[in-house]
């Protein structure tokens, strides 16, 4: 999931005013990630990975678990993810709309997880298939959109989300409706 509006906002708004609106905003959607179980990954800057790990050996049947709380946590949280407030810009002293936006990416796959470092200082990478299918639908993902990969619909129960879905623009992925109302 990325915030769309983010650079925009921190160059009027400053470090600390942009910092308290994105805590605000990030504890509306994490709220709703923890209530589907997901792992926030990593922060990258104005996004969030969410990952829901399987073994190696998992069944269909968990695969299609995980794929399906995946799109009903993306759903969940697009509803929390338009945030609307008032500030001042820094420099100016004006009234600055602050509008945040989601676009988010699903992606379905192996994932290699790498450690690097020593016992003083460690970070966590992640590589493999997973990655390319992510960056393709984040990327492809415009404002309010979900788009999902082809590994992601075909782990879904598509008797359940067969109205929701249609292939994007790109031919490729597939862009997944969802209703703010519900």
């Amino acid at each position: 999931m990325d915030i769309s509006g983010f650079t925009r906002l921190s160059q009027m708004l400053g470090a600390e005013k942009t910092k308290k609106h994105c805590n605000i905003y990030f504890t509306r959607i994490l709220n709703v990630i923890g209530t589907h179980f997901g792992d926030v990954y990593k922060f990258l800057g104005d996004a969030v990975m969410v990952i829901w790990p399987l073994k190696c050996n998992s069944s269909d049947t968990q695969k299609m678990h995980a794929c399906t709380v995946a799109v009903e946590c993306a759903k969940q949280v697009m509803r929390v993810g338009n945030y609307d407030a008032q500030d001042k810009d820094v420099d100016t002293d004006e009234a600055v709309a602050v509008s945040l936006r989601l676009h988010c990416g699903i992606a379905c796959g192996p994932m290699l997880f790498y450690n690097l470092g020593n016992k003083d200082r460690m970070d966590n990478l992640i590589g493999g298939p997973l990655l390319p299918q992510l960056a393709e639908c984040e990327g492809e993902a415009e404002k309010g959109q979900i788009v999902m990969s082809p590994e992601v619909v075909e782990n879904l129960n598509m008797e359940r989300h067969r109205d929701e879905i249609e292939r994007s623009h790109s031919g490729q992925n597939f862009l997944l409706h969802w209703d703010e109302s519900s």
